[in-house]
């Protein structure tokens, strides 16, 4: 199910909208898809394709095979190894894990360089693996302790010198409503000197990826290929479908206390589009779902144009017995009052009593001896 301005609908009200359609469709409430185009566009940002899978893979298998080989002692194996996956992870920033297995490099270098007693080369690598995770440390079970004394040395500098931190700046597009990701964690921060894996993930569109190394990431911002509101085409509902592996999509759009409802059939095409009379829900189990009966190939519910007012309430021909006409518009619409409640009916009783009071002063206040003739019997034989 899709709603129109989700964010903002009732919630008492997505509810029994759903539970009808499930009702409708005859499934289990739980095999429901709520919030349909949400979902969709967060699995497309977040989407990753079959041979990005594949190079992790292999690319993690080359990091085991660099830690061998330093482990077996062919130092330049292991530093040549090191370097290539290096190169293949700055080519595709935007590899899930790649900032991890970075890191793990860096260490691994950091190690060589400290083996062969490359100071310079050391602090370099320490403070590469320190850019990507300052808050990792290296487990005493593995390295000796001289080496984690070398790194936690130059990690305390780093973490001493926030100043020298800055946080990513991009030209280009505007990012604002994107999910960016720096060195495998959300959000935007300030990061230390060096190199970093920043991915951008865009709603409803592929992510975008770079390595930030203190100058401003261009990018370009990608069209979005998964609608951000209810779908108006059969390619737009079918990329929701997809995404989602949809039977049929319902879509809902509230306009005041009424509903409108259209289906779509996944893999086929829209249906009769359905409007409530008022908030009740009515009618809608009796609707039209069959895709094959509406003769437009689009979706409607976002149409400017009025909704079809409800069908007016059918009058009893003569001779049938009168029933009271149930008003249309469900619960949004105002009961008539009882004859005793409305206030043209106290105006004239009012005026009544006030009228029998005033006659009432007057007799009392006439002489005792006269006689007053007040009604007509005194004229009849």
């Amino acid at each position: 199910m899709a709603w129109h301005e989700e964010a903002t609908a009732d919630v008492a009200d997505q509810q029994r909208v759903a539970a009808e359609v499930a009702a409708v469709f005859g499934v289990p409430p739980d095999r429901l898809v709520l919030g349909a185009i949400t979902l969709a566009r967060r699995l497309e940002a977040y989407r990753m394709d079959p041979a990005a899978a594949r190079e992790i893979s292999d690319l993690q298998a080359r990091v085991e095979l660099a830690v061998a080989q330093f482990r077996a002692g062919d130092l330049p194996a292991a530093t040549a190894q090191a370097d290539v996956v290096l190169a293949r992870l700055r080519q595709q920033p935007g590899l899930p894990m790649a900032s991890s297995m970075a890191w793990q490099l860096h260490v691994l270098r950091g190690r060589v360089a400290w083996t062969s007693a490359d100071d310079e080369a050391t602090e370099e690598a320490w403070r590469a693996a320190i850019a990507v995770d300052p808050q990792a440390q290296l487990s005493g079970r593995e390295v000796p302790p001289d080496v984690v004394a070398s790194y936690e040395t130059v990690r305390a500098e780093v973490l001493a010198d926030r100043s020298r931190w800055v946080v990513p700046a991009f030209d280009g597009a505007d990012v604002g409503r994107a999910q960016i990701e720096i060195d495998g964690i959300g959000g935007l921060r300030p990061v230390p000197p060096g190199e970093h894996f920043v991915v951008v993930h865009w709603p409803g569109a592929g992510a975008s990826a770079a390595v930030f190394d203190g100058a401003p990431i261009v990018l370009e911002a990608p069209e979005a290929s998964t609608p951000a509101d209810l779908p108006r085409t059969r390619a737009a509902a079918e990329r929701i479908c997809e995404r989602l592996g949809l039977d049929v999509l319902v879509m809902v759009r509230q306009r005041g206390r009424r509903f409108g409802v259209q289906s779509y059939a996944c893999g086929d095409d829209f249906g009769e589009p359905w409007y409530s009379e008022g908030a009740a829900l009515d009618g809608l189990a009796d609707a039209d779902w069959d895709v094959g009966g509406y003769d437009a190939e689009r979706g409607v519910l976002l149409d400017p144009a009025p909704w079809p007012e409800p069908a007016p309430p059918v009058v009893a021909d003569i001779g049938e017995p009168l029933v009271p006409i149930e008003p249309p518009g469900g619960n949004d619409v105002r009961p008539t009052k009882p004859w005793f409640r409305r206030a043209w009916i106290w105006v004239v009783a009012g005026t009544v009593v006030a009228g029998a009071v005033t006659t009432g002063v007057v007799l009392g206040t006439r002489d005792p001896a006269s006689s007053v003739v007040v009604t007509d019997e005194f004229l009849r034989p």
